[in-house]
């Protein structure tokens, strides 16, 4: 059985690449007025003991990806963000 990491973990990891909840990514969640730009965020979440990233926008999750463990789903976000 994998351990998976606590939301405060993962928050603290990507604050370590300089991303920001609520502006830069959402946990499980859909884009806010909190985002630091007018593009859609980017979503992260643990789905059947599987990770995956998503388009988070207003109302919906689109565009999802599937990730074998946290760390590469994270390492998409920040890739995603440093270009």
């Amino acid at each position: 059985m994998k351990l998976q990491p606590t939301r405060q973990a993962i928050v603290q990891y990507l604050l370590e690449h300089g991303l920001i909840e609520g502006q830069d990514y959402t946990i499980g969640g859909l884009r806010t007025n909190k985002a630091r730009n007018d593009r859609s965020l980017i979503g992260i979440e643990e789905f059947n003991g599987f990770w995956r990233t998503y388009v988070a926008e207003e109302a919906r999750k689109t565009g999802y990806e599937h990730w074998p463990s946290f760390l590469c789903a994270a390492k998409h976000i920040i890739e995603e963000y440093n270009g």
